[in-house]
């Protein structure tokens, strides 16, 4: 199948997109919901995020905790992205995966 620019490519039908998983070193103003980021060496996925204070921002984890990190600070963060079609054969374009997605289903109660 030869592929004419700017057409584009149908997956077939329940096929899934390929997910790739990058480390990339972020500011504080960088990180995103969705995030995974190490903190004291546990690694804690980013649900919520808050300006508490001018050039800091809260960070709440799925699993409860917290963390305040200033906006300047540089910090290690784990990041999926779609490999979506390219403008030419064999080159992908690599999206974020939308926090929604990413990691199990939140089921609303905690466990102890």
């Amino acid at each position: 199948m030869t592929r004419v620019p700017g057409q584009r490519v149908q997956r077939p039908a329940g096929a899934r997109p390929q997910v790739v998983i990058r480390q990339l070193t972020v500011t504080g103003a960088g990180v995103r919901v969705g995030d995974v980021v190490t903190v004291g060496g546990i690694p804690h996925r980013v649900r919520d995020m808050r300006e508490v204070y001018p050039g800091r921002r809260w960070l709440g984890f799925d699993d409860g905790n917290a963390y305040v990190l200033g906006v300047s600070r540089t910090i290690e963060v784990t990041r999926a992205f779609v490999a979506a079609p390219g403008p030419a054969p064999g080159v992908r374009r690599l999206r974020p995966v939308p926090p929604t997605t990413v990691g199990p289903p939140r089921t609303g109660q905690r466990s102890s």
